[in-house]
């Protein structure tokens, strides 16, 4: 899992300083997340770049430290009829395919909101390098919107992983309770 964002990361554009060195750009996060990643209570969260290209070809739409856990989120409108049971099994099936050891996912039950339908999810991958922990949350929006927030980490850091999904659930929940406007208004 860790590997497709490392290897976007290599592969970022950099920045030369007068000086000669060079820095990778930082990305500017959309007031929307910025305000989402307030309200759960996630401090010091460090920007990193993704590599320039294709969108559908990147593993997230941004991605961040936060202490020690790498965390990100990647969005798509989704126009083709599947609902959030077929988007989650998509999107973990993708998840397998770049483990590079034993696989095992547990989604949790899905959550009907007004606004959306949501679900929490843990994955973890084992190898030889040991166990890497990912918490994801995952959602689709009455508009068609999917969503996914993931933070991962290895063995040591699945606290920290898990706290930080069930932070922003707590606020993305709060946000989806509250009806959608109807259809042409405000």
């Amino acid at each position: 899992m860790k590997s497709c964002v490392d290897n976007a990361r290599a592969k970022t554009p950099t920045t030369t300083k007068k000086d000669n060195t060079t820095n990778a750009e930082t990305p500017v996060f959309p007031k929307s997340l910025q305000a989402i990643l307030r309200a759960a209570g996630l401090k010091d969260i460090q920007p990193l770049p993704l590599a320039a290209g294709a969108a559908n070809e990147r593993p997230a739409d941004f991605v961040w430290r936060y202490g020690s856990v790498l965390g990100g989120m990647l969005e798509n409108t989704v126009s083709d009829g599947r609902d959030l049971v077929a988007l989650t099994k998509s999107y973990l099936d993708m998840l397998k395919t770049v483990c590079e050891g034993t696989f095992s996912a547990k989604p949790d039950p899905i959550e009907a909101l007004p606004a959306a339908t949501l679900r929490t999810a843990t994955v973890e991958c084992s190898g030889d390098k040991g166990r890497a922990h990912a918490a994801l949350l995952l959602y689709f929006t009455r508009t068609h919107l999917f969503t996914v927030f993931f933070h991962e980490g290895g063995e040591a850091d699945q606290k920290q992983t898990d706290q930080a999904r069930d932070a922003i659930a707590r606020v993305i929940r709060d946000l989806a309770r509250k009806p959608p406007p109807p259809p042409g208004g405000p």
